[in-house]
C-alpha cells in the first residue's frame, strides 16, 4: 500500500505482477478490488484538471493489468458513492470503463443509510436513487 500514489489495501493488486494467484483450477480464481470515489475519499489523482481522463493508467497500474497479465477476471467487489459532482464523474467514467474491459461489479451500497456513499435507496427506503439507476441499467 501506498498512501502518498492513492493505493490503499482494497484497490491494491501490484502483488499480481511478481506473484500471481496459481490454482490448480484456474477457472475458480477471481480477482476482486474494491473501488471508491472522491465522496468516501479525496485521491489526489481525483483533484488534478486532467480528471477523470487520467483515470486508466491509475486503474492499470492499482489493479485492472490483472486481467490481461493473468487472462483471470476482475469483478469490482465494491463500488458506489454519492452520485453528484466529481463523484457522479468519477462513477460514470469506472463503470463505462469496466464495461468496455468486460469487468464485473458489485455496486455498493442498497441501504441509504452510509453516509460516504448514500444507498440505490434514497433516506425514506422505498424510493430508489433515479440517477444510479440510470447509471447501472447502462452497465
Amino acid at each position: 500500500d501506498d498512501p502518498a500514489e492513492g493505493i490503499w489495501w482494497g484497490g491494491n493488486l501490484a502483488g499480481a505482477r511478481t506473484a500471481p494467484v496459481i490454482l490448480q483450477d484456474q477457472t475458480k480464481l477471481v480477482y476482486s478490488p474494491h473501488a471508491y470515489g472522491p465522496s468516501v475519499y479525496m485521491q489526489k489523482y481525483f483533484e488534478v484538471p486532467e480528471f477523470p481522463s487520467n483515470m486508466p493508467a491509475i486503474w492499470d497500474k492499482h489493479f485492472s493489468f490483472v486481467q490481461q497479465l493473468t487472462r483471470q477476471p476482475i469483478v469490482v467487489g465494491e463500488l458506489g458513492g454519492k452520485y453528484e459532482g466529481k463523484d457522479q464523474e468519477w462513477q460514470d467514467w469506472a463503470l463505462g470503463f469496466m464495461k468496455e474491459r468486460g469487468m464485473g461489479l458489485f455496486y455498493f451500497c442498497l441501504n441509504p443509510d452510509s453516509d460516504d456513499t448514500g444507498g440505490m435507496f434514497l433516506r425514506d427506503w422505498t424510493t430508489l436513487d433515479t440517477g444510479k439507476m440510470a447509471l447501472l441499467a447502462n452497465f
